[in-house]
């Protein structure tokens, strides 16, 4: 098996791969983990990228806290395992540590939700639901809070959403 030398010495095992952008072009470095240090005064760790992960997994002011001895009952992991390796053992781990994956999504990702990407051609009625489906909310929420002139604007706006909904292929 070819080792991949290290572009700037040309004597080490390259371990790190460093992209650089300038004026919008992106070239790219392969180096050994000496020559990264001294270029530009990139840092490189013994685990970094694991270590890395496991910070983003570790979760300060989290519900339930870090000490939960629950396991998950298909795979066994506890959550700290799950924290300790990066990664989720099964899809059951989401419902079993379920307030402390809530946290760590949102914290990771901005929220716990997949919504996933609308294509741009032909996505106009994917669109068209979610901003209905939003709409619905904010109104509900609206009518809650009893404040109906903003309700009846919205509802005049849901109404001509779903009077545009049958037709067209945008």
């Amino acid at each position: 098996m070819n080792q991949l030398l290290c572009q700037n010495c040309q004597q080490r095992e390259a371990a790190v791969r460093v992209t650089k952008i300038e004026n919008g072009q992106a070239t790219q470095m392969n180096l050994c983990k000496e020559c990264a240090r001294q270029y530009h005064n990139v840092k490189v760790f013994p685990g970094m990228v694991s270590d890395f992960m496991q910070a983003m997994f570790t979760l300060k002011g989290a519900p339930g806290g870090q000490q939960s001895a629950a396991r998950c009952p298909v795979c066994g992991l506890t959550f700290a395992q799950i924290q300790k390796a990066g990664r989720v053992g099964c899809s059951h781990c989401y419902e079993t540590f379920e307030p402390q994956m809530d946290f760590l999504l949102r914290r990771l990702h901005g929220g716990s939700r997949h919504v996933g990407k609308v294509p741009r051609r032909g996505g106009g009625n994917i669109r068209r639901q979610n901003e209905m489906r939003a709409l619905k909310a904010e109104l509900q929420e609206l009518v809650r809070r009893e404040a109906f002139e903003e309700a009846a604007v919205l509802r005049d706006r849901l109404r001509a959403l779903e009077a545009v909904k049958g037709g067209e292929n945008e």
